[in-house]
């Protein structure tokens, strides 16, 4: 889904809204995991969720370079990191995260926009997600 966004964009600037790429519900019931596995009890929140879906999207890469030159939330007001709001200060924000706010890397952006890609997800470090 998320290649497919960036295939249809107009530029590589884009903002998806979280949503889209994570429903409300199945950010709940990840909640519910992640609180019975974590250790340290720290507070856990569909916000939280959220956070760590823009890290991880942050973190993807192809043939070793970044796909996202930029991977945060934004809030309601959609601009995000384009304010020079930090993902915690987006988090924050009354209306909660409203989008994913993502600028593709421009060689990510090229291979997405090719006719025939064809992109295969390997996960190297399972440890990242906490």
């Amino acid at each position: 889904m998320l290649v497919e966004k960036v295939k249809k964009a107009a530029s590589k600037d884009l903002i998806i809204p979280v949503e889209e790429i994570i429903p409300r519900g199945y950010a709940e019931y990840l909640v519910r995991v992640m609180e019975a596995n974590m250790a340290t009890g720290g507070p856990c929140g569909v916000r939280e969720v959220y956070g760590l879906t823009a890290r991880q999207i942050g973190a993807l890469n192809v043939e070793e370079h970044r796909c996202f030159d930029r991977a945060c939330l934004c809030g309601g007001d959609g601009l995000g990191k384009q304010r020079g709001l930090s993902d915690h200060a987006c988090l924050s924000s009354q209306s909660g995260p409203a989008g994913f706010d993502l600028r593709a890397s421009t060689l990510f952006y090229m291979l997405a926009r090719r006719e025939r890609s064809n992109f295969t997800y390997i996960c190297c470090c399972a440890s990242f997600l906490y």
